[in-house]
């Protein structure tokens, strides 16, 4: 079979011409073409919506998800490329060649490092120490002289496999509502939250998935800015 062939050209027109759109690449179509191993060619990421990012040579960028890209490169498109790498967003230095290399792996270390940890506040952590199909527990840190706080209240996602994007599961019950508490978080003094997941999400299929809480530096009554945190955790079969 001929392989189909891409070409750089520059592109004076107004507006510019755009590269073909086509599928969008997911973690789990990867690990499909993963299989054929160093027979992997240009031709089998051919339907995938990219971007051409080289210049003198040829880099094809694809974005997977909010974590990964997957990045191809070569001198040309007619022989083998000489890397097909998946590369997390966050440090680009952390990849692996998907021919030759274990992805789900990969993903396993990248999580183990820092895919569980969030911290859009500067001195202030949430991750996730424990987790079960049917609850959760989240180790909140303040390492600021904040006053830092937080409620009953969270959101759970789940990773969907098929478009790469995170979504809430369905719900067991309708117009769930959390108590109005606040807990105070003290500097050097975690706070570690048991939350039930069951009783509005019932039992969790095996996935990938993040609880998400909002986290308050509080200032003063009517005073205060939220973030919002994240920390991810793994169903396994």
């Amino acid at each position: 079979m001929r392989l189909k062939s891409w070409y750089s050209v520059s592109n004076p027109s107004n507006p510019p011409l755009t590269e073909p759109k086509g599928e969008k690449l997911t973690l789990e179509k990867i690990k499909e073409l993963a299989k054929i191993g160093e027979a992997l060619s240009w031709s089998d990421f051919g339907q995938y919506d990219h971007e051409d990012i080289g210049s003198g040579l040829y880099i094809y960028r694809y974005d997977i998800d909010e974590h990964y890209i997957l990045l191809i490169g070569g001198g040309n498109t007619r022989t083998a490329p000489e890397y097909i790498r998946l590369v997390l967003k966050a440090d680009n230095s952390e990849f692996i060649d998907i021919r030759t290399e274990n992805i789900d792996a990969f993903i396993n270390s990248q999580m183990g490092k820092d895919s569980n940890t969030s911290s859009p506040l500067s001195g202030v952590t949430m991750m996730v120490t424990k987790s079960s199909d049917t609850s959760v527990t989240v180790r909140i840190t303040n390492e600021t002289d904040k006053d830092i706080q937080c409620g009953e209240d969270f959101c759970l996602k789940v990773l969907d496999e098929e478009t790469g994007n995170w979504r809430e599961p369905d719900t067991v019950i309708d117009n769930a509502a959390f108590k109005a508490l606040a807990y105070m978080i003290p500097k050097n003094s975690p706070l570690e939250m048991d939350i039930s997941l069951e009783w509005l999400y019932g039992k969790l299929e095996p996935g990938r998935y993040r609880i998400e809480k909002n986290i308050s530096d509080f200032r003063g009554t009517g005073d205060h800015t939220d973030y919002t945190f994240t920390a991810e955790f793994n169903i396994e079969d």
